[in-house]
């Protein structure tokens, strides 16, 4: 089994920590190398493979179906559950069915082609390899680094050419990680001991057992040094991180990897250490009775209903989301409103405050950066141009822009902690919800909704606007959900699958019966055919549940 253990950074000024975000800075320089390299080659590569006409109608299909897809009514109430995706009309299932005929014909011609030139696509991927062992000699990586982004890459390159698209270049913000590998892993204890890309400083066992916080505390401070890079005598550069060790390392446990991973929240840069760890499971399913888990979002008294579950020793219950979390939120985009208010208002405050002045050739180029851009960087990068060359007359201007720029600052930061705070919350109850569910049930059934189907994107103006689910979905992060489940449940040895249950909600779980109503004014139903009255969620955790039991 594997795990992650993750652990925060303790007081303390970090050494070396220049040279890692120098590595970090020449991964994503190595990266975006990969990247123009891969999208050259393969853009020769397509040449070669291209399907001429025939591939020309496919994209015109495409595009017609995705307008298709954005003008028609996605059928949810303002409180419905959003995952009944009901927009497959006439006309669209006509066009899915054109796009599969010449998709069928497209994948023949390209067979053909491949067939037809592969000595030429032989030679074009010996070229990128070549240039990729060029560029990967001078990245100036230490090894481990060089090595976890070209299995990065390779992968990637692997799913974006499956999909169809290209992979895309990195920004460099100074955040990012550093890592170092164990291909044959090493032991726990090995840590604590002298060798030569990590070393631990031990701790004493009551840091973990204390009856007393503070003294758990103050005792599981420690450093950790990390390797990142090495001298020209092949001497170890070491990272000295100092870490709170709140929870000890499984004795027995094999590390195979450690990263240092830095991230800034507002205007504060956070740093934790990740490591991965290979362990024997220490649990086993409690029973062998399987519950069914009805996953989407849904408005209610309490909150935002993100699951319910029913299992089969006939005990069921629902994960919420609190109100007074929705509504911080919710908070986060009244944020996003007023920054984009303030920001508009000061270009166009600016643009009319400049225009009837000379300004100094040191500010041009900023100035209209600032008036052209849809950024507030640029406009702050404009202020600090700015200080450096004050003009007669730009009292009230500049004024203006500093108490903008400290408006900014303010609300800037306050939404990205308050996202950061948020989003632990939410993680956290998604973990005591799983980790409760899977110590419980052996077998977990979990309703597979097509979320990104439901993603798409109107146009502006749109006939009929769902901006209330749009937001809650994104406030519920199903795939959070999903990857937290799946983790507790390999954690406790219970079997975890997903599964595609249409009509999971409209359909009696008693009898069958396929009912049609307005799910978003009620919440409760009454089957027409048995009687059975039933909450709808409630019925849609119980027809995942049969049906997992059907597919077993």
């Amino acid at each position: 089994m594997i795990r992650v253990y993750e652990y925060g950074c303790g007081p303390g000024e970090i050494e070396n920590l220049h040279v890692a975000i120098e590595q970090m800075r020449r991964r994503i320089e190595f990266w975006n190398q990969l990247v123009e390299i891969d999208n050259d080659v393969r853009s020769k590569m397509e040449e070669l493979l291209f399907a001429g006409k025939t591939e020309t109608e496919l994209s015109s299909l495409r595009v017609e179906l995705n307008t298709l897809l954005r003008s028609a009514p996605l059928v949810v109430g303002p409180d419905e559950k959003a995952k009944d995706d009901q927009r497959d009309t006439a006309q669209i299932s006509a066009v899915r069915a054109a796009i599969r005929l010449k998709l069928t014909e497209v994948r023949r011609i390209r067979r053909e082609n491949i067939e037809a030139h592969r000595p030429e696509l032989r030679k074009l991927d010996a070229e990128r390899k070549a240039r990729i062992a060029a560029v990967q000699t001078n990245a100036g990586l230490y090894w481990a680094n060089r090595d976890e982004i070209r299995r990065n890459y390779e992968s990637a390159r692997q799913r974006a050419m499956r999909r169809g698209s290209q992979l895309q270049p990195q920004n460099w913000d100074e955040t990012g990680k550093v890592s170092i590998q164990f291909q044959r892993g090493l032991q726990v204890g090995g840590a604590f001991l002298k060798n030569g890309r990590l070393q631990i400083d031990p701790v004493r066992e009551a840091a973990w057992n204390s009856p007393s916080r503070s003294e758990r505390r103050r005792l599981a401070r420690t450093w950790l040094r990390l390797r990142v890079a090495a001298n020209d005598d092949r001497s170890p550069v070491w990272l000295n991180v100092p870490i709170i060790l709140h929870r000890p390392l499984p004795e027995d446990g094999v590390i195979r990897s450690v990263s240092f991973i830095r991230e800034r929240v507002g205007l504060t840069w956070r740093h934790r250490l990740l490591i991965t760890v290979s362990e024997p499971s220490r649990y086993s399913a409690r029973s062998n009775i399987a519950a069914g888990i009805d996953v989407g979002w849904r408005l209610t008294d309490r909150g935002l209903r993100v699951a319910y579950w029913v299992g089969q020793d006939d005990t069921s219950g629902e994960l919420v989301l609190p109100m007074s979390d929705v509504l911080e939120f919710r908070r986060i985009s009244t944020l996003d409103s007023a920054i984009r208010s303030a920001h508009t208002s000061i270009v166009a405050f600016l643009g009319n405050f400049l225009e009837r002045r000379s300004i100094p050739v040191g500010l041009e180029d900023a100035t209209r950066a600032a008036l052209g851009s849809s950024s507030p960087a640029a406009v702050s990068y404009l202020l600090r141009e700015w200080r450096r060359n004050r003009f007669s007359g730009d009292r009230k201007g500049f004024a203006k822009l500093c108490d903008w720029h400290k408006q900014h600052v303010h609300l800037w930061t306050w939404q990205a902690n308050l996202r950061d705070q948020l989003i632990r919350r939410r993680r956290e109850l998604y973990r005591r919800f799983a980790a409760d569910l899977s110590s419980r049930y052996g077998q977990v059934f979990v309703n597979d909704i097509r979320v990104r189907r439901l993603a798409v994107k109107p146009p502006l103006p749109n006939i009929n606007p769902i901006p209330v689910q749009r937001h809650h979905r994104f406030i519920v992060a199903l795939s959070v959900l999903y990857r937290v489940l799946e983790s507790a449940c390999g954690k406790r040895g219970a079997s975890f699958k997903l599964l595609k249950c249409q009509g999971a909600t409209t359909s009696c779980n008693a009898c069958g019966m396929l009912d049609s109503w307005d799910r978003s004014l009620e919440l409760t139903h009454k089957c027409s055919r048995c009687g059975q009255s039933w909450d709808q969620d409630f019925n849609a955790a119980k027809n995942v549940l049969r049906l997992g039991l059907l597919e077993k």
